[in-house]
């Protein structure tokens, strides 16, 4: 297990093959010459590896934001994940090293307000240990949001011991929990693992001070009597996403190191930059698509509309067949009946009786959000309101790439964004 964020192997993996593209620059500019005699258009090849400094100053200021955030914070109840804000991050980092701490903590727990915790809980239901606890989540999201921490907090270390104890017997808070995964920026020794010993800490006094990290002991056994705040509650919900990151890895089978895969040869790396040349013109070239164009562009076959009517027809007609290839990537390594079994358990209790596709926006080359009004009936109460799905485009490699690329396919990632839409209102009949 790394030590670090740094150390983990995606991390060294890049920083490699960067070095490696800089001695392939080398060699081209030796056997320049020969390759154009041989028919090879260099401008394809030097182009993207001009931009190799800037892309290496990047890389490395990356890296170092990941470590120096977890010597920071992880003692004050934060460590970096895959999903932490990197901008966000530096501007922590920058507080804490001119001497703000509380600024910089402040910073960190407006960053977790409501909107960004539904954001972040929608990419944990791609795990099979946290979907049957999503309902919890939800409830003690709101509660966070109308700022009832007293009752949030507990809920939400809960989910987060359950998690854990799913996946390997012993939860979150046991003292011989093994929270080790291969290539994770969370379960490194500056990450999960120094976070749980810090709210795993014993608590041996009852106190009515206010306290600034969710030690478990001191909550749960109520010792420590001035946990309802929202310093303890953003911390709860960061450290339960910080742990969602294991547990990604270890669902996908990726708790020790898999063999080592071949290296590169030339003429590969030549091809990988010659198809991220491409992919990088189809970048510069995008534009969101216009407001007046969109009633015909809305009606390709390959559109995130289409995408969204087969998903939202599918779900009208409990077709979760279908619905699990529009969903399936945050669980690709399921078979099509096993995400499919998901989906229904997903979905078991959340009709939807009718909806009408509203406005879109393309909010990335590879993202676009649609707004649709729905009406159904969710956990019995009946429902007719208006939310926002986000679709993005992957390809085979999970990777976003443009909707002109032709080899992505549009995916569902707001599996329900009408949770919180409990109007009252009667709903259609099936």
């Amino acid at each position: 297990m790394a030590d670090k964020p740094s150390e983990i192997h995606s991390v060294r993996k890049i920083g490699k093959e960067l070095g490696q593209v800089e001695q392939l620059k080398k060699a081209l500019s030796v056997f320049g010459p020969f390759l154009r005699l041989a028919g090879v258009d260099l401008s394809k090849i030097m182009d993207p590896l001009n931009d190799l400094p800037k892309a290496r100053r990047e890389f490395d200021e990356f890296a170092k934001v990941l470590d120096r955030f977890n010597d920071l914070f992880a003692a004050r109840g934060w460590v970096a994940y895959d999903w932490l804000s990197i901008e966000v991050a530096k501007t922590a980092i920058a507080e804490a090293e001119a001497g703000d701490m509380d600024q910089a903590e402040g910073m960190l727990v407006q960053h977790y307000g409501a909107d960004q915790i539904s954001l972040q809980l929608r990419t944990l239901m791609g795990l099979a240990s946290f979907r049957p606890r999503m309902r919890l989540a939800e409830l003690a999201l709101i509660d966070y949001r109308e700022g009832r921490y007293h009752a949030c907090v507990p809920v939400v270390l809960a989910l987060l011991d359950g998690m854990v104890n799913d996946l390997g017997n012993l939860g979150f808070f046991s003292e011989h929990v093994d929270l080790t995964a291969w290539d994770s920026i969370a379960a490194c020794d500056s990450g999960i693992n120094e976070l749980k010993t810090l709210l795993f800490g014993p608590r041996k006094k009852t106190t009515e001070e206010t306290v600034a990290v969710p030690y478990r002991n001191g909550i749960l056994h109520g010792r420590d009597l001035g946990y309802d705040n929202r310093m303890v509650a953003a911390k709860s919900w960061a450290a339960l996403f910080a742990t969602a990151d294991w547990a990604r890895r270890i669902e996908q089978g990726k708790r020790k190191a898999p063999p080592p895969e071949p290296e590169l040869t030339l003429s590969e790396v030549i091809a990988l930059l010659g198809h991220t040349n491409e992919a990088k013109a189809r970048l510069e070239a995008w534009k969101p698509r216009r407001l007046e164009d969109m009633p015909e562009l809305a009606n390709g076959p390959d559109t995130p509309e289409a995408a969204l009517t087969e998903f939202l027809d599918a779900w009208k007609n409990k077709r979760y067949d279908v619905m699990a290839k529009r969903t399936h990537l945050f669980r690709s390594d399921l078979t099509l009946n096993a995400r499919a079994g998901e989906v229904r358990t997903f979905y078991r209790d959340l009709q939807l009786y009718g909806f009408e596709i509203g406005s879109t926006a393309d909010q990335a080359p590879a993202v676009t959000e649609i707004t649709v009004r729905g009406r159904g009936n969710q956990y019995g109460q009946p429902f007719d309101a208006s939310g926002t799905f986000r679709l993005v485009n992957f390809d085979h490699h999970e990777m976003p790439v443009t909707q002109s690329d032709g080899s992505g396919y549009w995916y569902v990632t707001s599996w329900n964004p009408w949770q919180q839409a409990f109007s009252g209102d009667t709903p259609l009949a099936p």
